[in-house]
């Protein structure tokens, strides 16, 4: 796994927060100028449909921040196994001669 699998989505998320927070601003001086209500209407929704977009997409970096960790994870879990496994299959391999060597010996 790379750094840059990691940091896209957060820059992503943290982008999209930004417009939100930017788009919110822009609202509030919207309102405190605005004098048309339609107008004010229209914006509401637009903003609205922005900020569902950017929460949506901040989810889906965050599933995707998840997925990757889970894969990481699986990979650690996989590493770790193998080594245990050729730990004990030395451990095994060294027992065996001495095992072996033992019943020729009191066979005499």
């Amino acid at each position: 796994m790379k750094i840059e699998d990691v940091t896209r989505p957060g820059v992503l998320a943290l982008g999209v927060m930004g417009v939100a927070a930017t788009a919110v601003l822009g609202f509030a001086a919207g309102v405190a100028v605005a004098r048309d209500r339609e107008l004010l209407r229209r914006t509401a929704r637009s903003l609205a449909r922005g900020l569902e977009r950017a929460t949506l997409m901040a989810a889906q970096a965050r599933e995707h921040v998840g997925d990757l960790w889970a894969e990481a994870r699986e990979e650690a879990i996989a590493e770790v196994d193998a080594a245990d496994f050729n730990r004990t299959a030395k451990n095994a391999g060294k027992g065996a001669p001495a095992a072996a060597a033992a019943p020729s010996t009191a066979a005499r």
